[in-house]
């Protein structure tokens, strides 16, 4: 594995994955941090941008649980250039804020395409129907879906993407997308399989350029017995070094 591994470590929750460890690979050691599972204040919002900043993320980066997903807010405000966020995902996590300005790990995107001037669309696959329906009418014109009912009725991703990969893209993955023999995670999850996830980054690294990859949607420690997270780590572990192995093939990253 060239492409080298960042770990944003929140919860410990990577302890018992073994998909990085015979990698080049950086552990981020956040768990000293307080206040930011699933909901994250200005100043702590801050205080994680800096460390950012001071990380080699150009290669793929793993988040934690969906959590955390808000750090793809975040690590997007490094990209120089105007670019599309591909984003696979079974939720939009374009809703208000519940709790005033706090990001949050439902809200990220929305604040994202208010706030990150480089960001011009958000292109979600795998998201449920029902959600798509909750997107404010004002994002229509920069946010594309191709839903979970797309893939059940087997309607061509291939021609849903060919006209909108036209600027770089960010690519953020959360395996809640993923159908539940295959990753495990907290949230209700969705039917794309990882051969499906392969198949539809292949296609989006020959026709566009990938500038970054995030991957979030473990099981967290907080969230889980210890029985369960044991053997459900296990899977996601077994998912991660897929995806990594689908990065490494197509040797797109610094």
């Amino acid at each position: 594995m060239n492409d080298k591994i960042t770990i944003f470590d929140f919860d410990d929750t990577y302890d018992l994955q073994d998909f990085y460890k015979n990698s080049q690979f950086k552990r981020v050691d956040l768990t000293n941090i307080h206040g930011v599972f699933g909901y994250c204040d200005n100043e702590t919002l801050k205080r994680l941008k800096n460390i950012i900043l001071k990380e080699d993320t150009s290669g793929i980066n793993f988040l934690g649980s969906g959590n955390y997903h808000y750090m793809t807010y975040l690590l997007m405000q490094k990209v120089d250039k105007p670019f599309t966020l591909v984003l696979f995902d079974h939720h939009t996590d374009m809703m208000n804020s519940l709790f005033g300005n706090l990001m949050s790990c439902g809200c990220w995107v929305k604040r994202a395409l208010d706030e990150n001037k480089m960001l011009k669309k958000v292109i979600i696959i795998g998201v449920e129907k029902k959600l798509i329906d909750n997107i404010d009418e004002k994002y229509r014109n920069r946010v594309f879906c191709y839903s979970e009912e797309d893939i059940k009725h087997n309607i061509p991703w291939t021609s849903f993407l060919k006209d909108k990969i036209d600027k770089p893209i960010y690519i953020s993955i959360d395996k809640d997308v993923i159908g539940k023999d295959e990753a495990k995670t907290n949230w209700q999850q969705g039917i794309l399989t990882l051969e499906e996830l392969r198949e539809i980054f292949d296609f989006l690294v020959d026709n566009g350029e990938v500038i970054s990859v995030d991957v979030c949607g473990e099981c967290s420690s907080r969230d889980e017995i210890v029985a369960n997270f044991y053997s459900d780590s296990i899977i996601n572990s077994e998912a991660n070094k897929e995806i990594i192995e689908m990065v490494e093939e197509e040797r797109i990253l610094n």
